[in-house]
């Protein structure tokens, strides 16, 4: 529907997995710490549970912290125009931002779907074209992959930190995300 109400929800964070870094460095042409402008970095109140938890949690200097999108002094999305509603990245949006409503989970090799808590609120839902089974399908097998693999990259960075061999910053982290991906280009040329 477009309508950037959830966009505007205080309590919604948009958060980030590594291809949403990159999908970020392609819009505005920037690489690593360059893109701290636009990253926040959301402290874990109190204990998570993996189970509860679909994005991993990066350590930081400050604790462990949910990567996503900065907001403005109102709480919405920094990238959201706020008179037309639109969306200034629409076409590098988060992943998450691609899949709202839906949320995918992948339990015994079976994927499945539903609507995200976030949405409850939604006043898109029910409207606009159908969605197809094999649209959700595509869509949920592309998310849980790049969440299983922004998990195993969490993992690699909190690893490094807790041998100290990085330092917990938010630079060293974007910047251990442009060698990543680097890395990645290179190994696949």
């Amino acid at each position: 529907m477009k309508c950037g109400h959830c966009c505007t929800n205080q309590k919604i964070i948009v958060n980030l997995t590594h291809k949403d870094l990159f999908r970020l460095e392609r819009e505005f042409n920037l690489k690593g710490k360059d893109l701290l402008p636009f990253i926040g970095f959301y402290l874990v109140e109190g204990d998570y549970s993996e189970e509860k938890i679909v994005f991993p949690p990066i350590k930081t200097i400050k604790g462990n912290a949910y990567l996503g999108l900065k907001k403005t002094n109102e709480g919405y999305c920094i990238f959201l125009e706020p008179k037309s509603k639109a969306c200034l990245i629409h076409e590098n949006r988060p992943q998450i931002c691609r899949t709202f409503p839906f949320t995918y989970n992948m339990k015994n090799g079976w994927l499945s779907w539903g609507i995200s808590e976030a949405a409850k609120d939604c006043i898109g839902l029910g409207k606009g074209k159908k969605i197809s089974k094999k649209h959700l399908e595509m869509q949920g097998t592309q998310t849980i992959k790049e969440l299983e693999e922004f998990k195993i990259i969490a993992e690699l960075w909190n690893d490094y930190i807790e041998l100290k061999k990085l330092s917990p910053t938010p630079h060293a982290f974007l910047e251990f995300m442009f060698n990543l991906q680097n890395s990645l280009i290179s190994t696949i040329a």
